[in-house]
């Protein structure tokens, strides 16, 4: 089998739908299939290249658009590929629209995983976002021949999928468990040493720092939490939250340590006492951060928005959006209560294992089987 997966952004950008196609690519590799990512130039990096055997074709943008990659000709790319199956991941306008009407054109069968709706984090881009989700986002949508998406809640309240619940399959993201198992004492230790977290009580943010994440509301939460050192881990820079920074009363309990590396990944959600997902819209769907702090049996504290159908009140407490005192309410609770964050670790830890990527990828798996199957008797 053949499968090409687009995206406009792909390894070594890391991210969660990164992740997602990275996890099926390695299954299929594995299984003896052929891999293909069409995605977006990277700088630094070659055009045409192999990443674990996967095949990945960068392409040049004619230009950006409020951080979108706008790729006219990405259909004559495809064309240039032989594939059995076309998995489109989005919305991303004018990358994954155009790839599932040039599938479509050319009847190759035509995964869509829909990860979002059209969003941006300003005014004007929002607008946009608005007229692209009951335009073209939805007529494209339209086209595909089978919309997976993470979790039921955020399809049923999508402008655009929830017109589509009859082509619409729910899998779940996935976590690599192997990754956060198993990770020894001196391991957790070296990382505190490294990040100068011994002897401190964290509450750990991971993520890229863009505005939908929602890091200025818990930044402002800190004011209200006593004793505990908030760790900002991720790209990017605090340089939006710059005047929230200034204004908190907490701003020396306040750190950005940057993008931390794989192999200190699981001794920075181990350090903490609490991880936190303040996200604010629907830019955040799943959160794959949250099964990673559960696999570490980390408890959670993340906000009350469509996509979270994962998350359970045995191992985290959800808060209303946009509000820093909930958040630092819920985050106090954890902090001072050892013995619920001992019984939410070992809650999250059970309830994580059916989101390995063992578990996830056979189901799209199972997708490009009927698919193919389905196509052979056209």
């Amino acid at each position: 089998m053949k499968v090409c997966f687009c995206y406009h952004a792909f390894h070594p950008i890391k991210g969660g739908v990164e992740e997602v196609i990275m996890q099926i690519s390695k299954v299929l590799i594995k299984r003896g299939d052929e891999v293909t990512v069409v995605t977006a130039e990277c700088p630094g990096h070659p055009m045409c290249e192999k990443i674990d055997g996967i095949n990945v074709i960068r392409v040049k943008p004619l230009f950006n658009l409020m951080k979108v990659p706008i790729v006219p000709d990405i259909g004559k790319v495809l064309s240039e590929i032989d594939m059995d199956i076309l998995h489109v991941h989005g919305s991303i306008p004018g990358f994954s629209d155009n790839s599932i009407l040039w599938a479509k054109k050319h009847n190759i069968p035509c995964v869509l995983t829909y990860h979002f709706d059209g969003n941006a984090d300003h005014v004007i881009g929002n607008i946009a976002a608005y007229v692209y989700n009951r335009t073209i986002n939805d007529h494209t949508v339209s086209k595909a021949d089978i919309i997976t998406a993470t979790s039921d809640s955020y399809a049923q309240t999508s402008p655009v999928l929830k017109n589509y619940m009859d082509k619409v399959k729910v899998i779940p993201n996935g976590v690599h468990l192997e990754k956060f198992k198993d990770v020894s004492d001196e391991r957790v230790s070296s990382v505190k040493k490294k990040y100068d977290l011994e002897g401190k009580k964290i509450v750990l943010f991971l993520g890229r720092i863009v505005g939908y994440k929602g890091l200025d509301y818990l930044i402002r939460a800190m004011d209200h939490i006593d004793g505990a050192t908030l760790i900002v881990a991720g790209p990017g820079d605090l340089s939006g939250c710059t005047r929230t920074i200034k204004e908190s009363g907490a701003k020396d309990r306040i750190r950005h340590i940057g993008r931390v590396s794989d192999d200190d990944l699981a001794g920075i959600f181990i350090a903490s006492s609490v991880y936190c997902l303040p996200s604010i819209s629907r830019g955040e769907n799943f959160g794959i951060t949250l099964l990673e702090a559960m696999a570490c049996g980390i408890p959670c504290v993340y906000t009350d928005i469509p996509g979270k159908d994962h998350m359970d009140s045995s191992y985290s407490h959800k808060v209303r959006p946009k509000d820093a005192k909930d958040l630092a309410e819920k985050i106090n609770i954890l902090l001072k209560d050892k013995s619920m964050r001992e019984r939410m670790s070992k809650n999250a830890k059970v309830a994580v294992e059916k989101y390995c990527w063992t578990n996830i990828v056979p189901e799209y798996l199972g997708i490009y089987a009927g698919l193919m199957k389905t196509n052979r008797k056209k």
